[in-house]
Parts: C-alpha cells; structure tokens; sequence
C-alpha cells in the first residue's frame, strides 16, 4: 500500500515536472520573435532642373546692299533686305548675327531729312540697326553733282536747248529747283548774282525765269515782267535798251505771235531781251538752298 502510493506520488510529480516543462517550452516557441528596426529614409534626390534647349542665336538682316545674304545667326540665315533712306542719305548697316544685335551705324545725313539708315529688310534675326545718322546742310552736289554754289544757292546750266515752258517743267521736276531768277536783295546782290549767272551760261543766250505771262499770239499789254517766284521785279538797267517790248514775229507754225519770256543775251554785256516763249534755248535752273 505504501509502495504504492510512494509510486502514485512519484507519478504525480513526473507528470507535473513533465507537464510544466512541456507548457514551457511551447510559450517559449509562440513568443513573438522581436521586429527588425526600420530602415533609416534615405534623402530625397535633388529634383532635376528642367531646361530648355537654348535659344538659337536669332537671325541678322543686312540692311545694306539689297538682298544680300546677312551673318548666320544660330541655326539659319538672315534673309537679307532692301535697305532704306532718307532723301539723300544711305541706309544704316545690317546688324551682328545672332542676338539681335547692336544698333547699327546710321546712314549718311541727307537732304536734312536722313532717315538714320534704318534698315527695310524682313528682320526674321537681329532688329533693324536704329542709325544715328541725321540730316545735315544741304550741298549743291547733294542737289546734282553739277550744281554750282554761289551766295547759298545752288544753279545747274543746262546746255540741252528747250522752250521756256519745257525749261520751268525740267527745273521744277530737280528736286525742287525753279528757272533761274536773280535777286534784288540790294544793287551789289543783283549784280553779283546776275553776273555769276552770265558767267555760269558761258554768255550765250539763256532763259530766265521771268515773263509778263502773256500768251504766245496776244499781243503786249505792256505788264510787267516779274519773276516766276514772286521776287522783286529786277531794275530797268537790266534789259537791253527798249527791252522787252513784246515783238510780234512768226510763230513756228505761221501764227503771228508776240514776245513774252526774257532770257541772258548772249555776249551782250550781260543785259536781258525777249524771245517767242516757244524759241530754243539752255537755261539755268536754280535752288534756293545749299552752299
């Protein structure tokens, strides 16, 4: 009976040694193993710049000669442009290729009406060269190259003969000039423009811008002549003696006709007569301007 309970006891107690061991080995093999720690975050990348291609160089326009072929500017050519002026002056420089460029030099001053040479071409590159040209005093060789200056005006001696009314069209259509007429500022400046004038015509016989405006078969009315530009009527001592005196001859077609258009006699100590308007003469034309 003692044996075996003895053996019931030492039973018992193995199945609790047994039992506790087991219990504990499963808690130890459920428990949740640790976690990792987390992994730093790395740095965020620098965010890429976004560019844009470059602007190509833009394209220069010559404003020279036209059509001529300016600088590359960037990827492609200028189209080269006509270049413009004021009366008188030349047009400005094209410009530098590709940025846009530097104002170009301006044309050469004029007609005091330069432009500045700005140039005209389609400027698909660099803007047109501002100029700094500007107009300065007019010359007689501005005017025409064969202009002659006296007192500050300009005079031009055409040998080519005409009528006195093609001669004021001719001299009207030169940049403003008239048929020549002389001043009478005073004695001394009549006589020195007149003179001037007589020697410029290589003292043959010359139209004047002077008439009574009489028409070529009216007889004369005895009105005076005056001058095409409403200056003072010239001295009485400027004419031949009894001249003008409105003399009736035959006009190239028969007519009867009369004198009314006064002209330089050639070598005649520079003194004036009348002629039929429609008879063949040179003349002078003159500008009141330039020196």
């Amino acid at each position: 009976m003692a044996r075996s309970l003895g053996v019931a006891l030492l039973s018992t107690a193995l199945s609790l040694t047994f039992g506790c061991s087991f219990f504990q080995l499963e808690d130890k093999d459920l428990e949740t193993p640790p976690k990792k720690p987390a992994a730093a975050a790395g740095t965020p990348g620098a965010a890429g710049v976004a560019t844009m291609g470059g602007a190509g160089g833009m394209q220069s326009a010559s404003g020279g000669t036209a059509g001529e072929v300016p600088s590359t500017g960037g990827t492609s050519t200028g189209t080269g442009g006509s270049a413009m002026a004021g009366s008188g002056g030349s047009a400005g420089e094209g410009m530098t290729a590709g940025t846009g460029g530097t104002p170009a030099t301006g044309g050469v001053g004029g007609d005091a009406t330069a432009a500045g040479g700005m140039s005209a071409g389609s400027a698909q590159g660099g803007m047109p060269g501002a100029g700094t040209g500007s107009g300065g005093a007019t010359t007689c060789a501005s005017l025409n190259a064969m202009a002659q200056a006296f007192a500050g005006h300009c005079y031009l001696l055409v040998t080519m003969t005409a009528s006195w009314d093609a001669a004021k069209s001719a001299c009207a259509g030169m940049n403003g000039a008239h048929l020549v007429t002389i001043s009478d500022d005073s004695t001394d400046a009549f006589n020195a423009e007149d003179m001037f004038v007589y020697t410029l015509s290589g003292m043959k016989d010359t139209w004047l811008g002077i008439t009574d405006g009489g028409m070529p078969t009216e007889a004369g009315s005895g009105a005076p002549y005056t001058w095409i530009t409403g200056e003072p009527n010239p001295p009485a001592d400027a004419w031949q003696d009894k001249e003008p005196n409105n003399y009736n001859k035959p006009c190239q077609n028969q007519q009867s006709c009369y004198e009314h258009c006064g002209y330089m006699v050639e070598n005649a100590d520079d003194k004036w007569n009348d002629d039929l308007c429609e008879a063949m003469k040179q003349y002078v034309c003159e500008w009141d301007m330039g020196g």
